[in-house]
C-alpha cells in the first residue's frame, strides 16, 4: 500500500535565518532591522521554525527590556526561560549571526517571511473551510468563512486600523439632511420596539412607500425619492401583494422599494455579505428590517447573537451611509424595551418604543446618542375607518418649546430651507446669536422644511396609504396584529 505524504506547508526557512541574524548584529551594522520588523508587525506565529520562533521570542523579550541585542543576551534570555537548548544551543545562535547575507536585505527577508506566513494561514483556513463543508457543519462553515479575510490580510494589515480622515469628515462628505426628519439618518440605526398589535408594521410600509416616492411620511411635501429595502423575515410576500393590488400600484409605482421575505441570518458573515452586497449593488439609502428575531440564527436572548449581528450587519451599513430601522417586540408588563439582550438597547442610536393612542401612536425616544431624534413624536392617523386613505401626519403637539420661534429667527437669516444643523449653527454664530438646544435647532429646521405657517398649524400630508392596504382597522389584518 502506497501512501501520499503531504507537501511541506510554504515557508522560508533561509529568510527567517538571514533576519534573525539581522537582529543579532543589531543596529551596530548601520541598519535598524527592529524598524523593519516593527512596520510589518511580525510576530512569533509568522516563523516556520519552532527553533526560529523560540529564538525571535527571546530577541523580542531582550529588546522590550532595553537591554543590547546580541548572541550573549539572547543567549542568557533563552537560558532563563529554558528553551536555549530546544533552539539549538548557543551554536545556532553563532552560526545565525555568522550567516548572515546582507543586513541591507533585511527588508526583503522581512517581505518573504510575511508573504509565506499568509499563504500558510490562507491553507489552514481552506483546509477548515472544506472540512467543514464536507462534513456539512454549517456554524463551522460560517466560522471558516469568518476567519478567512484575517486570513488573507497582509501582516501590515493584520496588525493596523483604519483612522479617520478629518478633512474628509469636516469637508461635508457625510450627508446630514435626515432620511425622515427626527426619525431616521444616514449612517444610523433606529430600533422600534412596541407591544402586539400596536401597528409597527403598518407604520414601517407606509414610511417606506412614502420615502421611496418621494414624499415626507409624516408632513406630506416633496423630499428626494430614495432607494428603499424592506427585509421582512415576518409577513410573507403574497400578504403584501395582495395589498398593494388592493391600492391600485403597478411595478412602476414600486421602481426603487426593494422588499424581499427571504431574509438570510444576519449573524452570520454569509448572510450579512448577501445582504451587503444588494445593498451596494442596488445603492440603498433606507433599510428596514422588519422583526430582526427572525433575521437571525442564534438565540433571541444571547449576546452572542446580537454582537455579531451588530458587527457584521449593521456597524458596515453605518459606515455605507445607510439609514436602518428595525422593530422588535418589547418586554413583558410596562417595559418600553426591546425583550433579549441588551445589545439591543446599548448599541442603537436610537430606541424607539411604539405605543397606541385614541387616535394614533406615540414613539417616546427611551435612548438616543444624538438630538436629531425627536424625544417624543405623536403621529395621528386618518382613514383608519375607511373612509380616506390611511396617512400619518405629526401632531402639532409635538413640537418643543422654543421651535417657532428659532424657525423665525432662522427666517430672519435668510437661511436656505434646506440648510444643514451646521449651516445653521454657522449662521447663527456669525450674526452673533445664541444656538441654543441642538432639539430646538432640529426642530426648527424641520419646521422651516415642512412649510409650516408659524402658527403650529399642521398640514394634511401628502404621504397617504389606502386603508384597503392594511384592513379598516389600524393594526390589524384579518385580525392578526401587523
Amino acid at each position: 500500500m502506497t501512501t501520499t505524504s503531504r507537501p511541506e506547508p510554504p515557508h522560508a526557512l533561509d529568510a527567517e535565518g538571514a533576519l534573525l541574524g539581522c537582529l543579532l548584529l543589531g543596529p551596530a551594522v548601520g541598519a535598524d532591522p527592529f524598524a523593519a520588523v516593527g512596520r510589518a508587525s511580525l510576530d512569533q506565529s509568522d516563523f516556520h521554525s519552532p527553533s526560529h520562533r523560540l529564538i525571535f521570542d527571546a530577541i523580542c523579550q531582550v529588546y522590550a527590556s532595553g537591554d543590547d541585542v546580541d548572541v550573549v543576551t539572547v543567549a542568557e534570555e533563552m537560558r532563563a526561560a529554558g528553551t536555549l537548548d530546544a533552539a539549538g544551543g548557543l551554536e545556532a545562535l553563532h552560526r545565525l549571526q555568522n550567516a548572515t547575507p546582507s543586513v541591507s536585505a533585511v527588508g526583503i527577508y522581512v517581505e518573504r517571511i510575511a508573504d509565506t506566513s499568509r499563504r500558510r494561514r490562507l491553507i489552514t483556513a481552506a483546509s477548515e473551510l472544506s472540512r467543514a463543508a464536507w462534513e456539512g457543519d454549517d456554524r463551522a462553515i460560517t466560522r471558516a468563512i469568518d476567519e478567512m479575510p484575517a486570513a488573507s490580510r497582509t501582516t501590515s494589515q493584520r496588525a493596523g486600523m483604519e483612522f479617520v480622515d478629518w478633512d474628509a469628515l469636516f469637508s461635508g462628505v457625510v450627508d446630514e439632511r435626515p432620511v425622515v426628519d427626527e426619525f431616521a439618518f444616514r449612517g444610523r440605526w433606529t430600533a422600534l420596539a412596541a407591544k402586539p398589535k400596536t401597528g409597527k408594521s403598518t407604520l414601517l410600509m407606509h414610511v417606506a412607500l412614502a420615502c421611496h416616492r418621494g414624499e415626507d411620511p409624516f408632513e406630506g411635501g416633496a423630499r428626494r425619492p430614495l432607494c428603499v429595502m424592506v427585509v421582512d423575515p415576518e409577513m410573507g410576500r403574497l400578504d403584501v401583494l395582495e395589498r398593494l393590488c388592493d391600492l391600485g400600484l403597478t411595478p412602476a409605482d414600486l421602481v426603487g422599494l426593494h422588499y424581499t421575505d427571504i431574509v438570510p441570518k444576519l449573524d452570520t458573515a454569509v448572510g450579512a455579505g448577501l445582504l451587503l452586497a444588494d445593498v451596494d449593488r442596488l445603492g440603498v439609502d433606507l433599510l428596514i428590517i422588519d422583526g430582526i428575531n427572525g433575521a437571525v440564527d442564534g438565540p433571541e436572548n444571547d449576546d452572542t447573537t446580537w454582537r455579531p449581528f451588530y458587527d457584521l450587519t449593521i456597524a458596515p451599513l453605518k459606515r455605507r451611509g445607510v439609514a436602518i430601522v428595525t422593530t422588535d417586540n418589547a418586554g413583558h408588563g410596562d417595559e418600553k424595551r426591546a425583550r433579549g439582550s441588551s445589545v439591543k438597547v446599548d448599541k442603537p442610536d436610537a430606541a424607539v418604543f411604539v405605543s397606541r393612542t385614541d387616535h394614533g401612536v406615540k414613539l417616546t425616544t427611551t435612548h438616543r446618542r444624538t438630538a436629531a431624534y425627536a424625544k417624543e413624536m405623536t403621529l395621528v392617523i386618518r382613514g383608519a375607518d375607511g373612509s380616506a386613505p390611511i396617512s400619518y401626519h405629526r401632531s402639532a403637539s409635538s413640537w418643543p418649546a422654543g421651535t417657532e420661534a428659532k424657525a423665525r429667527e432662522l427666517d430672519e437669516l435668510d437661511l436656505p430651507r434646506e440648510a444643514s444643523n451646521r449651516d445653521a449653527r454657522a449662521a447663527l454664530k456669525a450674526a452673533g446669536r445664541q444656538i441654543g438646544t441642538s432639539e430646538v435647532l432640529a426642530a426648527a429646521l424641520r419646521y422651516r422644511r415642512t412649510g409650516l405657517t408659524h402658527s403650529g398649524t399642521v398640514g394634511t400630508p401628502t404621504g397617504t396609504l389606502s386603508p384597503q392596504l392594511f384592513g379598516t382597522q389600524v393594526g390589524q389584518e384579518n385580525g392578526h396584529a401587523l
